[in-house]
């Protein structure tokens, strides 16, 4: 146990994390819905998905990209990882085969999505 303590000691709590342009920006933008900083968001991001009562989903999905083509609107169904799960969409929107959205909530084999960039209303 020491050694885990000095381990924990050594850390400086800072992290350089690069990602794409794409999902910086959903990450911000749900930040923001959820009125946290993305400091703070990506904290509970990472402090959910290390969770031993996270599940598999959770843990692999959550913040995922996914292409449109994956979503069968038909039946509400998308594709992840070889395994169909049901979906929302968070505002309720029809999906678009050409675009990409982000699971940004998980629960049980319900997955809440959203458009990656939001189009802007004019």
């Amino acid at each position: 146990m020491q050694e885990n303590n000095q381990s924990q000691e050594n850390k400086s709590g800072h992290i350089a994390l690069r990602v794409s342009s794409e999902l910086h920006a959903a990450l911000v933008q749900r930040a923001k819905d959820e009125g946290r900083s993305l400091n703070n968001y990506l904290n509970h991001l990472l402090g959910e998905s290390i969770a031993e009562s996270g599940s598999f989903e959770t843990r692999h999905f959550l913040g995922r990209v996914v292409s449109g083509r994956y979503f069968d609107s038909g039946s509400h169904l998308v594709e992840l990882a070889g395994i169909f799960y049901r979906y929302q969409l968070k505002d309720g929107d029809t999906i678009d085969p050409a675009g990409q959205y982000v699971v940004i909530e998980v629960d049980g084999n319900v997955l809440t999505v959203c458009p990656l960039q939001e189009e802007k209303k004019a």
